[in-house]
């Protein structure tokens, strides 16, 4: 349930402006600037008067100096509450105005704080960064062992590329002779052709001659079984030497003296039936 109330709080303002003004306290009772004024026209009147009421006029003046001084007490009480209000009003002021000046300072501060902050994240930041390389660092083996291991890995790359070096002069040699090896097998074959052709026609013209016989058409035949072999086995030694594996060309080459001397007595044995010419590059190779 809500309060009622007589008056309003702007009617409340006036009522209490009017009885700081008027010296009332209470709503009974007669306002003390009524009573003074009541007082000073009982002494003005009985001055005025001719009759000898002198005992009654002091009487009167009397009372009337007593009211102001009742009068005059609040008013000083007044002034005292609005000197220290005035003076109060100067501190609260004051007060504010350092107040005010606090709030700006510590504003400042909290800025400067800021930036101090995000400075010191930053450096915690390289900190941590700067730790984490020591221990990176820490964790690697001492610079001389690094660098003995580093001149000994140059070494073997520069022993290793020396190796390469002569495998691939090696490699171009070998694939030169095999080259003209090939080429004078190609010769070879056509030679071959042509006796085979001439001998074609010399059967042909044996059948025509009653008087010849087979051996003499025959004898003259070149047998090319061997040749073929020795076509196989080159055929194989120039795959190996031309393969891009190093592992197996360093490993045939190992064994050319070896593959040499096979194929130099396979020149002298395996190669019966074919022309000595040809022979004699076997054995170069």
């Amino acid at each position: 349930m809500s309060a009622h109330y007589a008056f309003g709080p702007h009617e409340d303002d006036a009522i209490i402006k009017h009885r700081l003004l008027t010296r009332i306290t209470t709503t009974r009772g007669e306002p003390p600037l009524k009573k003074l004024q009541k007082k000073f026209m009982s002494f003005a009147t009985e001055v005025e008067k001719d009759a000898d009421n002198t005992s009654d006029c002091e009487r009167l003046y009397k009372a009337f100096l007593q009211e102001i001084n009742t009068f005059e007490l609040p008013l000083l009480k007044s002034k005292a509450v609005v000197d220290a209000n005035l003076r109060e009003k100067e501190s609260f002021n004051e007060l504010q105005v350092e107040i005010q000046r606090q709030i700006l300072q510590a504003q400042t501060d909290i800025e400067d704080l800021k930036k101090q902050l995000e400075q010191s994240k930053i450096e915690r930041q390289h900190k941590e960064e700067c730790e984490a390389i020591r221990k990176l660092i820490s964790s690697q083996p001492p610079r001389s062992e690094t660098e003995k291991l580093i001149a000994n890995l140059e070494k073997e790359i520069a022993n290793l590329e020396a190796e390469s070096a002569a495998c691939t002069r090696t490699l171009e040699l070998r694939k030169k002779q095999f080259a003209l090896l090939l080429h004078v097998v190609e010769e070879l074959q056509i030679s071959i052709e042509d006796e085979q052709r001439n001998i074609a026609d010399e059967r042909r013209a044996a059948t025509e001659e009653p008087k010849l016989s087979i051996e003499e058409g025959s004898g003259d035949v070149l047998d090319v079984e061997p040749f073929r072999a020795c076509m196989i086995e080159m055929q194989n030694h120039c795959a190996v030497i031309c393969t891009p594996d190093l592992e197996l060309q360093r490993d045939y080459l190992s064994k050319t003296a070896e593959s040499t001397v096979c194929h130099a007595d396979w020149g002298k044995t395996g190669c019966q039936g074919v022309p000595e010419t040809l022979a004699g590059d076997f054995v170069y190779l």
